[in-house]
């Protein structure tokens, strides 16, 4: 057995090779992982927006049935309001205006809604499709079914919940979060037309 005066006791700072290895190897690991991280980035991200491309392309292309071909986006003559953040012209083959369709994302209980509102040149709506959501699955994801979105088709105006359009029953806060992103559609494309807002 040793005597405890034959144990060498390290002050404060005298071990320092010991502290010094582990945090130079985390801090290596770390910008490794970051740089492997930045690179799947890059290869990816073409890839990615191409994705979100087609998807929407197919999302417009279902909301207009079949008078569709092409779109453009908007950037000036309008204003965006609340989740409003995109505006598209939508053509079809002759190159002759069939509507509009605007992007929004309202959040809602569980996240983000990603919509696109397609409107007619009075910026009527004509459909609503819903492109990604994080909503709890069998409550909140109803308002991404097409049985509840078919609500909104011949809908202008202000819409009111419980009024003009029903809400889905325990899931309230999505329903009025997605009637929130096709109001904020409707009255960006209003102002894009020149018509009077709703109140």
């Amino acid at each position: 057995m040793q005597n405890p005066s034959d144990l060498e006791v390290n002050p404060v700072g005298k071990n320092k090779n010991g502290i010094l290895k582990p945090t130079l190897a985390l801090l290596i690991l770390c910008l490794a992982v970051a740089l492997l991280l930045s690179s799947v980035n890059m290869l990816t991200k073409d890839k990615i927006e191409h994705n979100k491309t087609l998807k929407t392309n197919e999302a417009i292309a279902s909301l207009f049935q079949g008078t569709f071909d092409s779109f453009e986006e908007l950037t000036e003559g309008f204003t965006y309001v609340g989740s409003a953040d995109a505006l598209y012209k939508v053509y079809d083959a002759g190159h002759i205006l069939q509507g509009f369709v605007c992007r929004a994302t309202p959040t809602g209980f569980g996240g983000d809604i990603g919509l696109l509102v397609a409107m007619d040149k009075n910026a009527t709506v004509i459909g609503v499709k819903v492109l990604y959501s994080t909503e709890t699955a069998g409550v909140g994801s109803k308002v991404t079914e097409d049985r509840y979105l078919e609500q909104y088709a011949n809908k202008s105006g202000k819409l009111v919940l419980n009024e003009d359009i029903d809400a889905i029953t325990g899931a309230t806060i999505s329903s009025k979060n997605v009637l929130t992103g096709v109001n904020d559609s409707m009255t960006t494309c209003r102002s894009l037309l020149g018509l009077e807002v709703a109140q």
